[in-house]
């Protein structure tokens, strides 16, 4: 059994953890055997995912599971880790054109669930058009694991090294978020598809990265929507990927840590202004000696878990995390889907979950265009309309659908008995 380290912190949620989705829309309507049997080619490479969750005095371990999956022919989203999903921690679904891939934020975050689904949509989109396709993809049913591709990131040692991340005063609350006393059974999202190449052109005339875009548009529509004022920061919580800082590029399991990128409301810089400041912070984000403090901060958590007694102490301890807010927003870009001849098949790919009070945005791209997933625990749509407004004014072309009310389904662990 191999213990779970940086993913606790997603285990001991007040009745469980909701559900992360990746959902993928292709172009033609999806045919069920043909998706089992790529899922079989896919898992036979995977077989890490095929596990489950073994508590032991309140610790959490992955064991192998040797129930079966079952994929279903449903849009429906059910509870992982119960009797529903075998006990297993992913969850392969379809309904009409749209196949879902449900994954356990305590197994692995995005970036480690992306090889899954790459190999996934390779066999299928293979077996389908008969096809010899290419696909930058190590991850086939006949390879052998990547180097590091199962390392636990919360067994490393690092050298103790300070931070090198500003701390910032006036940190804005969006006062929709801070009235929520509790976490919501439900969310508010909206999809916004973004074009490409209008992105990639204003991003390159402004000396920004298109994650550093968006997130400079998106700090100015809050500020903007809510006159700010100029002692009032708003900060854009970046997930920043930490692997490759500490030689585990390939591993599968959370290694991810948020880098602040402020927006002073009164500020006159410029988009290169700011876009060159949010460089300069990201590339302090990923010096050494910040990496290590990071990751070391999230071992710490893990290893103060380790001392102490029982699911339910546990649990306690990390009440915290039910209802936190993270002022003033999250924005979280997975990356490309980077998949060659495959990218032609897919109509959209979008990336969610539910429950998170705040305002949170899940970012994900195929070769022609950016998918932007606007997660809201408010119904109010003010801050997107500025945002979609600022895209227009930039000469930025999108597509966006209508606010959605929805939930993922939170996990069955807390109705396990603790042994």
């Amino acid at each position: 059994m191999n213990k779970i380290k940086t993913g606790q912190c997603y285990l001991y949620r007040e009745n469980g953890y909701e559900s992360m989705v990746i959902d993928i829309t292709l172009k033609k309507q999806i045919e069920h055997e043909a998706l089992k049997d790529a899922f079989s080619l896919t898992i036979q490479r995977f077989d890490y995912l095929s596990c489950k969750l073994k508590e032991v005095a309140g610790d959490f371990y992955l064991e192998q599971n040797s129930l079966p999956f079952v994929i279903r022919n449903s849009p429906n989203h059910i509870p992982l880790g119960g009797k529903e999903a075998n006990e297993h921690l992913i969850d392969v679904h379809f309904h009409d054109k749209t196949l879902y891939i449900d994954y356990h934020h305590g197994l692995c975050d995005g970036k480690g669930i992306l090889p899954f689904v790459r190999s996934l949509l390779y066999h299928y989109i293979s077996i389908t058009t008969g096809e010899k396709l290419s696909i930058n993809n190590n991850y086939t049913e006949s390879s052998s694991y990547l180097l590091n591709e199962t390392k636990e990131p919360g067994n490393l040692i690092l050298s103790p090294l300070k931070h090198t991340q500003k701390e910032y005063t006036g940190v804005y609350s969006i006062p929709l978020a801070s009235e929520q006393a509790s976490r919501l059974t439900h969310s508010y999202r909206r999809e916004v598809s973004i074009d490409s190449s209008s992105l990639l052109s204003f991003a390159k005339n402004h000396n920004a990265t298109p994650a550093i875009a968006i997130a400079i548009l998106f700090s100015e529509a809050i500020a903007n929507t809510d006159n700010l004022t100029n002692s009032e920061t708003v900060i854009c919580n970046l997930a920043v990927d930490l692997r490759d800082g500490v030689g585990l590029n390939n591993t599968f399991k959370n290694c991810v840590s948020t880098a602040k990128l402020p927006y002073i409301a009164s500020n006159q810089d410029s988009y290169e202004k700011l876009a060159e400041n949010n460089r300069e912070l990201i590339a302090n984000f990923k010096k050494e000696e910040n990496i290590n403090y990071q990751l070391n901060t999230i071992i710490s958590l893990s290893n103060h878990l380790d001392g102490i007694e029982g699911f339910t102490n546990k649990q306690q301890t990390l009440s915290i995390f039910n209802n936190l807010l993270s002022d003033t927003f999250i924005l979280s870009y997975i990356g490309q889907m980077d998949l060659g001849d495959i990218d032609q098949y897919v109509h959209s790919v979008h990336t969610y979950s539910s429950g998170t009070r705040g305002l949170s945005i899940e970012m994900i791209a195929l070769k022609e265009k950016f998918y932007l997933d606007i997660m809201q625990s408010f119904s109010n749509e003010k801050y997107i309309e500025a945002f979609l407004q600022l895209l227009k004014d930039n000469s930025i072309n999108y597509d966006s659908l209508t606010l959605k009310k929805y939930s993922t389904p939170k996990d069955m662990l807390h109705n396990k008995s603790i042994l």
